[in-house]
């Protein structure tokens, strides 16, 4: 939840009403003089909060699957955050806590180069549906392919 508060900036003799831009921020100057009240927060939760709420409908909706964090190392540099494994199929998704959020190095070649020996996407909040529709129908022509 956001909290709004008020910031002491100590400028003399700020009487007018105008709105400041600051990075993720925006800000109305007051008419009390040296005081600015912030109106509204922009900024995106937390990368680690959306992966969290992303592993947890993934178990929701996999009942049975393991999604495990890989954590990157000098080898593995730029591999995808979440290891899924479903009925012994493997997936992987690279959450983004935005569209436009930076990428480390090798994140797009990893997500391709996997994507190609199984299933693998970014996932962030703009495509989520379509991730998981993505991801449902990987498993559901695994599953097809099982029982064939």
């Amino acid at each position: 939840m956001i909290k709004f508060s008020t910031i002491i900036y100590g400028i003399k003799g700020m009487t007018s009403s105008k709105t400041v831009r600051c990075p993720f921020l925006f800000f109305r100057k007051s008419t009390k003089a040296g005081c600015m009240t912030k109106l509204s927060q922009t900024k995106a939760p937390l990368e680690s909060n959306y992966q969290k709420s992303v592993r947890d409908r993934i178990i929701r909706e996999f009942p049975g699957a393991r999604v495990a964090k890989a954590e990157p190392s000098r080898f593995w540099q730029g591999v995808p955050d979440l290891l899924i494994t479903y009925k012994g199929i493997i997936a992987w998704f690279e959450c983004k806590r935005e569209e436009n959020a930076a990428k480390r190095r090798n994140q797009e070649w990893w997500v391709r180069k996997l994507n190609e020996e199984s299933f693998a996407c970014f996932c962030y909040p703009e495509v989520k549906e379509e991730a998981f529709r993505k991801l449902h129908e990987f498993y559901d022509k695994h599953q097809i392919e099982e029982n064939a």
